[in-house]
């Protein structure tokens, strides 16, 4: 996903990132920009049992982030965000209980930046 938007965009406007749907390892909307990048890779398993209602697994690895202005773009700000799903489908709807993190590599020194462990719950088709 990729979004640009110019100066003039006013702030409720803005692009968001993060959250259980976007960004593992990220709360909700905690980045919020005019431009955007976002890339996923998503891997779904359904074993063949199913603990009360249909289970399904997934592992997510996200890359992206939002930047403020065109002039602040840059390859080495990209988050990384690793996260693990167990979703069932259940009569009230989609069920996921998620695990993530987020992370970034800095060049000097050459380490990995880690960020909080978010937990997510959610319940119910989103509106």
């Amino acid at each position: 996903m990729f979004g640009f938007a110019d100066k003039t965009t006013p702030q409720p406007e803005f692009f968001s990132l993060g959250g259980q749907d976007l960004f593992y390892g990220m709360r909700e909307d905690e980045m919020r920009g005019r431009q955007i990048a976002l890339g996923s890779l998503e891997y779904q398993y359904k074993p063949p049992f199913k603990l009360f209602f249909d289970t399904y697994f997934l592992f997510r690895y996200n890359l992206g982030t939002t930047w403020p202005t065109p002039e602040t773009i840059k390859f080495e700000s990209l988050m990384h965000g690793l996260g693990f799903c167990t979703a069932f489908d259940t009569p009230l709807g989609p069920t996921r209980f998620s695990i993530g993190r987020a992370f970034y590599f800095l060049r000097n020194p050459d380490k990995i930046l880690l960020g909080p462990i978010q937990l997510y719950f959610s319940i119910g088709m989103k509106l």
